[in-house]
């Protein structure tokens, strides 16, 4: 037992990192991704920031506790460690690099520890998921709220 998953994926799009940023926090994601909900357990301005902790239940009907141990706008990094129960934790990193004038890539990288059977059968359901199209959604939805917004 004690297995783990990792996988990563980015997605590149025409926006400044300053601006793309505030997006990537759980309860934020509420605004531009549709059916997403996210209750916010901790969190000093209500959003995203070092020690938030949030709750949602997607994508898999799953409780998920999530706490951020790193948000630096400057560095472009943000760490969630995801706890679902006793069942597995996410370690989740996010990096936003705006790697030329107004063009932004956000790496996402994600290791899975499964800590009982169940977990194993919810890591092999992520495992089933086509990551990079997931991403390639994720990056077409935050194009669309720039565009409304």
């Amino acid at each position: 037992m004690n297995k783990t998953y990792q996988r990563s994926g980015s997605v590149e799009v025409p926006f400044h990192k300053v601006k793309i940023f505030p997006l990537l926090c759980p309860k934020y994601e509420e605004k531009w991704i549709p059916g997403w909900e996210c209750e916010v357990l901790y969190s000093l301005s209500g959003y995203n920031e070092k020690g938030g902790v949030f709750r949602t239940t997607k994508p898999y009907n799953t409780e998920l506790i999530w706490y951020t141990s790193e948000f630096n706008l400057e560095t472009g990094a943000i760490k969630f460690i995801i706890f679902a129960g006793n069942k597995f934790l996410l370690e989740y990193d996010i990096t936003a690099d705006e790697y030329e004038t107004g063009k932004c890539r956000i790496t996402f990288a994600q290791c899975f520890k499964e800590i009982n059977e169940e977990g194993k059968a919810l890591i092999d359901t992520y495992k089933q998921d086509d990551f990079q199209s997931k991403l390639d959604v994720l990056g077409g939805l935050i194009k669309n709220y720039f565009e409304k917004n």
